[in-house]
């Protein structure tokens, strides 16, 4: 009886170190996922089928890569290159809080005029956001007023496109 408590005790303590292992991911190469070059590329089919295959697995890391890619690709997307490329200069030029818009989804959008620097490119950008209770900022959809009908804009949702379209083109604060 005493041997048969033993071996027991000991295939316990095994199995509590595997599920430790385990639980850790110790033993995988990576818990964000594979590289990139796991996947088949080589075509429009198995570069779709690749990318399918990354959201299916959970495969973060293969993903980001992908996205990096893209973004080499067209180093001019602004939109991108911010999320994936190291910046430098990052200046925020202007950030100001919406208030009085005909839409009132829009009031309370906190909106930030951007400019950095993405290998030696100086780019500008528009960053919208909204403030959470908790007082952490988050990225939301942009200002959107310019598709409401003329007689919803208010005088400030005019004042507020100016302005945007006034940093968008020069690059200028108001």
């Amino acid at each position: 009886m005493m041997k048969f408590d033993r071996l027991l005790s000991v295939l316990a303590l095994i199995l509590a170190i595997l599920a430790l292992l385990i639980s850790l991911g110790i033993g995988r190469p990576s818990p964000l996922g594979s590289d990139i070059s796991t996947y088949d590329l080589s075509n429009p089919k198995a570069a779709l089928s690749s990318v399918q295959g990354m959201v299916k697995n959970n495969d973060l890391r293969a993903g980001i890569q992908y996205l990096k890619n893209l973004v080499v690709m067209d180093d001019k997307d602004s939109d991108l290159n911010f999320f994936f490329d190291e910046v430098t200069d990052l200046n925020l030029a202007k950030t100001f809080v919406i208030t009085g818009s005909g839409e009132e989804s829009e009031n309370g959008k906190v909106v930030s005029f951007v400019t950095y620097k993405v290998k030696g490119v100086e780019f500008r950008k528009i960053f919208y956001f909204k403030k959470l209770d908790d007082g952490t900022f988050y990225l939301t959809g942009a200002f959107t007023p310019a598709y409401y009908p003329e007689e919803k804009k208010t005088e400030a949702d005019k004042r507020y496109l100016a302005m945007i379209k006034n940093f968008k083109d020069t690059g200028a604060v108001d």
